[in-house]
């Protein structure tokens, strides 16, 4: 669902830093 994708996108920008 869009949770899911929301949690993946901050993941990312998380990761990145």
């Amino acid at each position: 669902g869009a949770g899911a994708n929301l949690a993946g996108a901050v993941d990312k920008l998380v990761n990145k830093r």
